[in-house]
């Protein structure tokens, strides 16, 4: 289950949300991702691909400690032509 927001720039997940076979998919970004966040600026140094039926398409979620599973609206927008 995701929450579509509208004010995240990311796709983001907790390690604890994953299945067993996202888990072991989890790998270190090329670059770490700075991100402003509530408690203020954060890194994500780890992705995952997960593909996302409804949308027909894969996206790359950053993995972060403690987050709700997020999608980003503004992404599948900009990459997959989504309305």
């Amino acid at each position: 289950m995701w929450i579509l927001d509208t004010g995240s720039s990311n796709h983001l997940v907790s390690p604890d949300s994953l299945s067993g076979r996202l888990k072991n998919a989890v790998r270190e970004n090329a670059h770490a991702v700075r991100l402003a966040t509530a408690n203020g600026i954060i890194e994500a140094a780890d992705t995952v691909d997960v593909f996302i039926p409804d949308l027909n398409a894969n996206a790359r979620i950053l993995v972060l400690p403690d987050t709700p599973s997020v999608l980003s609206v503004g992404r599948p927008v900009e990459q997959h032509g989504c309305a």
